[in-house]
């Protein structure tokens, strides 16, 4: 039994790590301050923040070797019942491998924050009424009928700002800053009926929490030769490549999930 107990206090210490790491990463290392405001926001509807990037710029990976896992989250629809639930329909791809999924995203709090920022220049300064950060739980069932297939779930970081007629908006403030990312999915992904087991995160513009030298980029994501043999050749490709080719381009530009 102490021995249970030693095993759930430090564990729970390293999700309080983690959490507090993540924060810090996705605020762009402001340490700006958070205010928890959960019910002041909770019957806003946030699902169009979670569907604006565009597919070519959302990463992801699979696995401790950094497979590429692209995500495609279809439909977003707020709980008219429980508003801080969201019903949920997307779409996995690992490989050729692509796969249905339904599941849930389910807020735990949200904090509004307090920046020093707001753009290049200040020039959204005069814009901006307030900020905000949304942690939640996320948990998608894939199609058991389909080959590999199983559950992604943990946790969701996304933030989001109110402009100056109170219109929500994604938060793509810092956009311009090396480094930037935002709507942070950090959990696993496990085979049905299996013990098959692996860390699966993906955000928008940046791989959050990825595996340490697998991200090599400063200004922009970039994946260390190392894992361009587990998907990522094709978005080499057109990042640096001066004559781009164009089978790549195609490749990852394409409507996948369609």
């Amino acid at each position: 039994m102490k021995k249970l107990i030693v095993f759930l206090i430090l564990f729970s210490n390293f999700l309080f790590s983690q959490e507090k790491q993540i924060i810090s990463k996705i605020l762009n290392e402001e340490k700006p301050k958070l205010k928890l405001e959960t019910r002041k926001f909770v019957n806003q509807d946030f699902s169009k923040i979670w569907t604006q990037t565009e597919n070519s710029k959302i990463f992801g990976i699979i696995g401790d070797e950094c497979e590429r896992l692209r995500i495609k989250l279809i439909s977003i629809k707020q709980n008219p019942k429980n508003h801080k639930e969201y019903f949920v329909k997307g779409k996995s791809k690992v490989k050729n491998v692509v796969d249905d999924f339904e599941g849930k995203i389910t807020i735990e709090k949200i904090y509004q924050t307090k920046y020093n920022y707001f753009g290049v220049d200040n020039e959204l300064k005069d814009k901006v009424k307030l900020t905000g950060l949304i942690i939640a739980n996320y948990h998608f069932f894939e199609n058991k009928n389909q080959k590999h297939s199983g559950e992604l779930y943990g946790k969701l970081y996304s933030k989001f700002y109110f402009d100056k007629n109170n219109v929500l908006k994604y938060d793509d403030i810092n956009a311009h800053s090396d480094g930037y990312f935002n709507n942070a999915f950090i959990g696993n992904w496990t085979m049905y009926n299996s013990k098959i087991s692996k860390i699966a995160n993906w955000g928008d513009y940046r791989v959050p929490l990825s595996v340490k030298g697998f991200d090599i980029g400063a200004g922009e994501f970039s994946p260390s030769d190392k894992y361009l043999k587990k998907g990522w050749q094709t978005y080499r490709d057109i990042l640096f490549t001066e004559n781009q080719n164009q089978e790549s381009i195609k490749i990852e530009e394409e409507n996948w999930w369609k």
